[in-house]
């Protein structure tokens, strides 16, 4: 009898998820900021002659800030001459422009995003090389990333002043409890987050004006998702996390508390460690060094992978069909990376070897109960 009790014990354990056991115990936020490499836009000079001085200019402050030249810029650059011949993807980006005065500067998505047309074009110059890569907004989120904020709040303004002051009030007074509750959380909770009582992070909220400073950001948080530009009259909110990811978009009176703690629970959850493109969000162009993020929460010895069953992610009903009440990102996938890099791989390769152990061992512990039990009968 006892050894039936132990092989029951046995085979309950094996049949335990064995993401959980492998996951990390340690919040979304911070895990994307310490191993989420952000995906790389494409901003492309296209012309038809040589480059006059002001424009090499631009080309060359566009290239040295690149990716390919920089650890900070998270795009491409290249000069395309469309009187020569281009790739499928060149050509697709050239008849995505409204026009073909040449030489001029686009901006697109990273080639994994379904929206194709160009976010921004223009002429070169410094000035809107400049506004492509920075602005006050996105030079202040990588700032306060790095000084150790753990989700930053972007609300675009509507214009409304009545509206935008009393949305941002609302918020401002969450973010603070949000702030109060992850902190415990941090120190009380994660246990894998080595000295987790010096572990401290704070949530804050950035208001972006409709300037033209803030022009190209702008058109890149409002093309992230389809259908937010019916709602360029309301205020829109976007939580930023890692390094510079935002999960999705609540528009107009969608931006309700209930919205926000659902958000907010999600990125100061446990982080089940999977791939990025698993997880809901859009990376956004911003110049960053992000290495320099400090002293790792995250313990190197932590197996930092687990199983996608992990995670039962699952969206609220919130508003019904109530008018201008919306949540966009209906199921919070609407964005998706499709492209791994090489972490991911080797987590989704560590995933497929720990579920097949898994079940070899499941397998042989029913095995052993099946022949335990047939040879009880025969004595």
């Amino acid at each position: 009898m006892q050894k039936r009790k132990i092989l029951y014990i046995l085979i309950f354990i094996l049949s335990l998820p064995v993401g959980r056991l492998w996951s990390c115990d340690a919040p979304v936020f911070r895990y994307a900021l310490e191993r989420w490499l952000p995906s790389l836009y494409r901003v492309y000079l296209f012309h038809n002659k040589a480059l006059d001085q002001e424009t090499n200019k631009c080309a060359a402050w566009l290239e040295e800030s690149s990716i390919e030249y920089s650890t900070t810029g998270n795009y491409h650059f290249e000069t395309v001459n469309v009187t020569k011949e281009m790739n499928h993807e060149k050509k697709e980006c050239l008849e995505q422009l409204k026009t073909a005065d040449y030489p001029c500067l686009a901006l697109y998505y990273p080639q994994s995003m379904a929206f194709m047309a160009a976010l921004w074009q223009g002429k070169p110059s410094m000035k809107n090389a400049r506004k492509i890569i920075h602005s006050p907004s996105r030079n202040e989120i990588s700032k306060r990333i790095l000084s150790g904020d753990g989700v930053i709040w972007l609300l675009i303004q509507s214009g409304n002043t009545d509206e935008d002051q009393q949305t941002e009030k609302m918020v401002s007074r969450k973010v603070a409890q949000f702030t109060e509750i992850i902190n415990r959380k941090l120190t009380f909770e994660f246990s894998a987050i080595s000295k987790a009582k010096t572990r401290r992070t704070r949530f804050s909220l950035i208001s972006i004006p409709r300037t033209p400073e803030e022009e190209i950001f702008i058109s890149i948080l409002m093309h992230s998702e389809p259908g937010l530009k019916k709602f360029s009259n309301y205020p829109i909110l976007f939580p930023v996390f890692g390094r510079g990811r935002i999960l999705y978009a609540l528009a107009g009176a969608g931006i309700a508390e209930s919205s926000l703690e659902e958000a907010t629970g999600y990125l100061t959850g446990i982080c089940a460690c999977e791939l990025k493109s698993d997880n809901p969000g859009m990376d956004l162009l911003i110049s960053a060094d992000w290495e320099a993020y400090g002293e790792a929460w995250i313990d190197e010895d932590i197996p930092l992978v687990g199983l996608s069953s992990m995670i039962e992610f699952k969206q609220q009903e919130l508003f019904g069909d109530v008018k201008d009440d919306i949540k966009l990102s209906e199921n919070f996938q609407l964005v998706k990376t499709i492209q791994l890099d090489t972490e991911d791989k080797a987590s989704l390769n560590m995933v497929m070897i720990i579920t097949i152990i898994s079940l070899v061992l499941i397998t042989g512990g029913i095995t052993v109960l099946i022949i335990f039990n047939n040879k009880r009968k025969k004595e």
